[in-house]
């Protein structure tokens, strides 16, 4: 695919640092906004992989109507840029340069244009509009996510990489004046998070002040190098500007009231930590709704890789034939997850019904340890009982399967008619 190198479009993304060595993960702060992107990435992927949900919708009629055949590709080869279509002009090169034409500029631009509304459109469907305003943020590390999900598939043993790629990344905030401080004296001391929730605004009264200075010098010249000549009073031709076009007035005053006036906490050096949660206090008591707390989401991305990887890419170890490549203990490693016997333990009633279920059955096992590993990770993507609520989807047998096996070995060994699949049957994509 053709990648975006004209130095015409570039990254706007804040400094960053994307190094994520152990000592920057000391650093990093956690950020409710930078993990609600994160998941939300994640669900988006999966979405992807299993063929469902809007999201998917919207990259399938992209695809259709622009002819794209999606081929796997690890996202590590993806560079900064934007990600193009096969079929996308040539970059026409700076004015002056060998080749260079307007022609081929105009039609470049309609083309990257077209292709920025496409990914556009794709992002709004699924996205808040808080995680995605071009007007106020930098989009493209959301088109470059959205375009790399159009133009490739997942890599189907680490779909995660798909889901890191393009970011959010940590950033350090930097001062501004001596009024913020100073740089930290080393790299060290500079704290990072993801999408912060910091903005930085200039002083609105002095800056009003200074845009008022600025146009009234410009006006007063205008008046006296062309209208003062011929007799004209500076006032006098503002005050006939106000009377014959009144809707500069009224625009001006409704777009006034339109920009309503937010409270933001002042952070300086008096400033304790205590009077910034007392602030906050007082500026969230005006908010119908907060974000709830509780129990983290549970992630529907991880209990796909580990059954994809458990069911599909688990051949013998070669160090040690007699070991499969993924055990549960590998996959809750690899994952951060819980043991199989802690997933197991949540829910005592299962538990109890697997001691008492026949092992030697065929799966059941198998079954107990993955099925604890997806209900570990994602309730959503698993329906323990008839799996009527189970996708036909290809994709989705994996879960549907073990739900089935794990339904069978609570039952006591009853093996639901159709479910179960012989020993060494291996599931093949589609």
């Amino acid at each position: 695919m053709f990648e975006d190198k004209s130095p015409h479009h570039t990254s706007l993304e804040r400094v960053t640092d994307r190094s994520g060595n152990e000592s920057n993960a000391r650093r990093l702060l956690p950020s409710s906004s930078g993990g609600e992107i994160n998941a939300l990435k994640r669900e988006l992927v999966a979405q992807l992989y299993t063929q469902g949900g809007a999201f998917w919708e919207a990259v399938r009629e992209v695809r259709s109507r622009r002819g794209i055949v999606a081929t796997p590709k690890h996202p590590s080869e993806f560079d900064e840029h934007l990600l193009f279509p096969q079929d996308t002009p040539n970059w026409p090169g700076e004015p002056g340069e060998p080749g260079y034409t307007e022609e081929k500029l105009e039609k470049w631009d309609a083309f990257y244009q077209e292709w920025q509304r496409d990914l556009n459109t794709i992002i709004r469907s699924v996205v808040q509009e808080r995680y995605f305003d071009p007007t106020k943020k930098d989009p493209l590390p959301w088109q470059r996510f959205a375009a790399a999900c159009v133009l490739y598939d997942p890599p189907e043993t680490d779909l995660e990489a798909l889901a890191n790629y393009a970011g959010p990344y940590p950033q350090y905030i930097t001062p501004f004046g001596p009024s913020e401080g100073k740089w930290p004296d080393t790299e060290e001391e500079q704290l990072l998070a993801v999408e912060p929730p910091i903005v930085q605004l200039r002083d609105g009264i002095e800056q009003s002040r200074i845009e008022e200075r600025y146009w009234y010098s410009v006006l007063f010249k205008i008046w006296e190098l062309h209208l003062k000549p011929q007799g004209l009073e500076f006032w006098g031709v503002l005050e006939e500007i106000d009377e014959k076009y009144p809707e500069f007035q009224q625009a001006h005053q409704e777009a006034s009231r339109r920009n309503h006036p937010r409270h933001y906490i002042k952070v300086d050096e008096h400033t304790t930590e205590d009077d910034v949660r007392h602030a906050f206090r007082m500026i969230s008591r005006m908010h119908e709704s907060r974000p709830g707390g509780g129990r983290p989401r549970r992630d529907p991305l991880m209990a796909l890789q580990c059954a994809i990887l458990y069911d599909r890419h688990n051949e013998r170890d070669p160090k040690d034939p007699r070991r499969k490549k993924w055990t549960y203990e590998k996959l809750a490693k690899r994952f951060g997850l819980p043991s199989t016997r802690s997933a197991k333990s949540s829910s005592k009633r299962d538990a109890s019904a697997l001691q008492k279920a026949s092992t030697k059955r065929i799966g059941y096992k198998k079954a107990r340890g993955v099925f604890c590993l997806l209900k570990t990770c994602s309730p959503g993507l698993y329906k323990a009982g008839d799996g009527k609520q189970a996708s036909h989807r290809p994709r989705r047998k994996i879960v549907r399967r073990y739900s089935a096996l794990f339904t069978a070995a609570r039952m006591g060994g009853a093996r639901p008619k159709g479910q179960l699949r012989p020993r060494g049957e291996v599931l093949h994509r589609s």
